[in-house]
Parts: C-alpha cells; sequence; structure tokens
C-alpha cells in the first residue's frame, strides 16, 4: 500500500517515480480507532525538483500528508510539503506534515469544512525554504505541472534554518494554515490585512492545548510543544480575548476598526464564540458573516444562534462571577438566570452558571 500511495502522490506532485525507501507514518483521530492519516516521507531527491511558483526556489525534498474520514475509504493527499534539506532524524517536514493533518481533521470535524477543491484538487503545498526573512506567507497562485497550469493553494516558511523553537515553530504553522482555510475575515491594516492567520494560531494551538491536556493527541502532533508551553500560551493569548469579548458590549467594541485593537475584538469575539456555542453552532457563525468584513461577526452569532429551537450555552471559566453579554436574538433564557440589560440583539447576564439553556420561537432553519 505505501508503494501505491507514495506513486500517487508523486503522481499528484508532477513528479512521477517511486521511492521504496520511503518511510510512511499512519495515525488515528483523537477519538482512537483505525488509523485516518498518513505522512509519507521520501528519502530520494525528486527529479526533477519542485520550483516554487514564487521566487523559482527550487525543492528537491518532498513529504505528502493524506487523510481520510471513513477508515473504509482510501487515503486522500491534502498536503505536500517541500524542502530544500532531508534529515534522517528530526527532520521538521514530517512533524509541520502531521501538525497540518490534526489541524485538517479539526477543520473537518469540527468546522464542517474542506480544503477548497479548484485549488488542485484540495491540496495544499507548503514550501521550507532557506532563503527569505524568517516568518510565513500564505498566497493563492498559479501554478504549472506537467504542462498543466492550476490554481494552487501555498503557505511559504522563510527563513525555515531559525525555525527550531516548538511553540514557535507550532505558532507559524497554525498562523498560516488559518491564511490558507478560515473565512477570508479582514478590513485590517495592522497588524495584517487579514485576521484569519491571527485566529488560526490562537483557535488551533486552544484546541491542541484541549485534546493534549485530555491525552486524545500529543505534543508530537503539535511541533513537539508540552502541555505546559499550550497552557501558558492559551493563558496568556487566548484567555484575556475572550474574557475582554464576554464582557463588551458589542455596540462599543472597537471590531469595526482597521488596527490591533479591532484585530484584537475580532479575535476574540470568535474565540469566544468557541468558547460558549454547542459546535454546531460555531460552524455555522463562521459561515453566516456574509462578508469579509470583520463587524459583521456579532451578527453572524446572533443569526447562529437563532436557528435551532434549543440549544445550550457554555459559560468559560475564566468568566464566571462577572457580568457578560450573550447574543439573544429573540430567544429566551430557561431557568433563573436573569438579564441585567439588553443591547439590540445581546444581552448582558451575570455569569455565575456554567450553562444556560437557550430557547428559540419555532422556524425553519436557515440554508
Amino acid at each position: 500500500m505505501m508503494v501505491a500511495t507514495l506513486a500517487g502522490l508523486l503522481l499528484l506532485s508532477g513528479l512521477g517515480g517511486q521511492d521504496p525507501a520511503a518511510m510512511q507514518q499512519e495515525f488515528p483521530g483523537p477519538e482512537g480507532g483505525p488509523n485516518r492519516l498518513m505522512v509519507i516521507t521520501s528519502f530520494e531527491r525528486m527529479d526533477p525538483p519542485k520550483t516554487s511558483p514564487k521566487h523559482g526556489w527550487v525543492f528537491e525534498w518532498a513529504v505528502g500528508a493524506l487523510g481520510r474520514q471513513d477508515p473504509a475509504l482510501p487515503f486522500n493527499a491534502r498536503f505536500r510539503v517541500f524542502s530544500q534539506l532531508r534529515r534522517q532524524e528530526n527532520d521538521v517536514a514530517p512533524k509541520i506534515g502531521r501538525m497540518l493533518l490534526r489541524m485538517w481533521d479539526m477543520n473537518v470535524r469540527k468546522l464542517k469544512t474542506d480544503h477548497a477543491s479548484m485549488y488542485n484538487g484540495g491540496i495544499i503545498d507548503f514550501y521550507l525554504c532557506f532563503g527569505g526573512r524568517p516568518g510565513g506567507e500564505q498566497l493563492f497562485d498559479e501554478d504549472e505541472e506537467r504542462g498543466v497550469r492550476k490554481k494552487v493553494n501555498t503557505v511559504y516558511i522563510y527563513g525555515i534554518q531559525t525555525f527550531t523553537k516548538p511553540p514557535e515553530q507550532a505558532r507559524e504553522v497554525a498562523h498560516e494554515y488559518g491564511h490558507a482555510t478560515l473565512p477570508p475575515v479582514g478590513g485590517f491594516e495592522t497588524p495584517e490585512d487579514w485576521g484569519n492567520g491571527y485566529l488560526g494560531e490562537k483557535l488551533y494551538l486552544k484546541w491542541f492545548h484541549d485534546e493534549v491536556a485530555a491525552s486524545r493527541l500529543r505534543p508530537d502532533d503539535v511541533m513537539g510543544t508540552t502541555a505546559e508551553e499550550l497552557a501558558r500560551y492559551v493563558k496568556s493569548e487566548v484567555d484575556p480575548l475572550v474574557t475582554k469579548a464576554a464582557t463588551t458590549e458589542p455596540a462599543k467594541s472597537s471590531i469595526g476598526g482597521k488596527g490591533p485593537a479591532a484585530m484584537d475584538a475580532y479575535v476574540g469575539l470568535v474565540l469566544y464564540a468557541e468558547a460558549i456555542f454547542p459546535p454546531d453552532r460555531f460552524a455555522r457563525s463562521l459561515r453566516l458573516i456574509g462578508s469579509t468584513f470583520a463587524g459583521d461577526y456579532p451578527k453572524a452569532m446572533v443569526a447562529a444562534s437563532e436557528e435551532i429551537e434549543t440549544y445550550v450555552l457554555r459559560l468559560p471559566p475564566q468568566v464566571k462571577g462577572r457580568q457578560i453579554w450573550i447574543p439573544l436574538g429573540k430567544g429566551k433564557i430557561s431557568g433563573t438566570v436573569g438579564i441585567v440589560r439588553r443591547s439590540g440583539d445581546w444581552a448582558l447576564i451575570d455569569g455565575d452558571a456554567e450553562s444556560i439553556v437557550i430557547r428559540n420561537p419555532a422556524q425553519p432553519p436557515l440554508r
């Protein structure tokens, strides 16, 4: 199976050939059971090598990352990781492939979304570059393989030789994968035009933290970042944004601005939505933004909250005892939790309970 899978991956790469010495690693999902993820590391130079669509740089080495949701179905290529160096041990490229597959699995299972098929059939290409200023860049581009031009979704990690500390590696990979796959919400001028990169690093690392803490994933799934390092990251980079979003009246938020405060307000509100909503409501809120303007996300949260008759809001522990804002729309709170005041479709409540049941009027779901 390994040779056939590798041959298929190389064919997708437009590179041809087989590498019987390739190393294949398979992993189950966090739920356990049959293996659903596969990383294939080639130990033969590609002939011809891969040329990146931007810069025209040459890459002689490849790692393929494949996944499936149903163990009864074949693996599908989801990533190609091209590099300019192959190490026999402690090579960063297979580690990146493994982390990317975990985030892809999170997207499919939590957000109900896969890679856009219009970009090389849903395969995202990562280029690990010696050149360039250390950092990352995501680009939707065009590439040519075997004489055929195609649209591609690409990520470049520059200065890869400086890419040595696991927490920073994980943060950078998650940031660029956010740009590649999360909704393109922007309107910012600083620190970046688009908010999906900063959202990606905080959202995915929060999910990695939760899974590693529950022993459903391991540090090796997130570039070797330890449970303690993930906990420190969440405490410093995620929890304060969630608390700020929960305690800020949406009408008075900075979310409609263009600077760092607006970026934090948007990312914080999305993280707050992930914390309080059931998974299907959170995924739905990201689909309902309807624009690339961050200021539309509060309305998307309300719309997502109104689509089903009954659901449970979970109150994150860091806001316990505080007055917090929740999207209520036409819904009503079931139980003894009272509303302090309303502001449009949002309600200020005392955050003393661990969860709140919301009941909406019967209505057909939005499509």
